[in-house]
This record gives C-alpha cells, sequence and structure tokens, in this order.
C-alpha cells in the first residue's frame, strides 16, 4: 500500500468523531421497532380536534389534533416550566419529538415537532405541523431532550431530558 494514500491516524478520529455527532443529533439512532412505555403512550381517535396536555417537570405542552385516514393535523403551544423560565436566561438547545406507535407498542417513525435554535427564549412557543401517519399508527408519544443556560460568569447548564421509548 502506497503510505501516501493511507489514512491518518488524524483523519480516522475526525471521521468517527463525525459519526458519533451524528448519531447523537438524530436522537440516538432509528428507534423504529423500539417499545414504548404504557404511561407514556397517547390513544389516537379518528376526527377531531381532540385536545390534550402533556406536561413534565421541564414543559407543558398543550395541543389539538385532527387524525384523518393517513394524516395527522398537530397544533400546540409549548411552555417551559417555571423552574427552568425563572432560574435560567435561555434554551442552550431544545428538541421535541412525537413518535408514532402501533397497537403494540411498537415505534413506527419518529417526528420533529420542534426545534430551538442556540441561545433560545424560554418564551410560550405555538407549533403547528401536518404529518402522514405510518399505516397501523394507533398512538403516540413525547420525547424531548434540551439544555438551559445560565446566567452566572461562568455559564453552566442544565440538561432536562424525557425520552419514552423502552
Amino acid at each position: 500500500m502506497n503510505p501516501k494514500h493511507r489514512p491518518s491516524i488524524k483523519s480516522s478520529l475526525l471521521l468517527l468523531a463525525l459519526a458519533f455527532l451524528a448519531g447523537c443529533l438524530s436522537g440516538i439512532g432509528d428507534i423504529r421497532g423500539r417499545g414504548v412505555d404504557p404511561k407514556h403512550r397517547i390513544p389516537l381517535t379518528e376526527g377531531g380536534p381532540h385536545p390534550g396536555v402533556y406536561q413534565t417537570d421541564d414543559i407543558e405542552l398543550s395541543y389539538r389534533y385532527r387524525k384523518t385516514p393517513g394524516e395527522l393535523d398537530f397544533s400546540a403551544e409549548l411552555d417551559y416550566s417555571q423552574r427552568i423560565k425563572y432560574n435560567f436566561i435561555g434554551i442552550k438547545y431544545f428538541f421535541l419529538d412525537v413518535y408514532f406507535i402501533d397497537a403494540a407498542g411498537t415505534v413506527l417513525e419518529r417526528k420533529s415537532l420542534f426545534v430551538a435554535d442556540t441561545k433560545g427564549s424560554t418564551e410560550k412557543e405555538t407549533i403547528l405541523k401536518r404529518f402522514a401517519l405510518p399505516e397501523g399508527t394507533e398512538a403516540m408519544a413525547f420525547g424531548y431532550r434540551g439544555a438551559a443556560e445560565d446566567s452566572g460568569q461562568s455559564p453552566a447548564s442544565f440538561d432536562f431530558w424525557s425520552w419514552p421509548v423502552r
């Protein structure tokens, strides 16, 4: 082998780091086929609009959806909890996903609902989405990961998440 065409250790490490980063940014890889804990499953009913609230220690998502054959119209207001709004100056990053689930509780597909830009606000956000539903969708679940930024002299961040997949 010609030594001029051999990949360097630095190049190999860079490729490995990029692959790792891509996996992290995509939400820990492909989760299709994995189970969702029953306490996180939200049954989807035909017609609508159907209102609901998804609330954790970190966020409150007040939503409405309308389900038609093969499609879901979704609208929501996303509000960060008081512990985030009153203790941090902003959102460093935030990813909110919806998981479409079959009758057995298996993930068919994950779609992005909302992404906060770097240095995002902690103010209420409005979400409007339309999704093509995978065949066999009977329920949905929400999951998120994010970090809030401190306002101190040496800014720290507070990581928060909810993962519905087993």
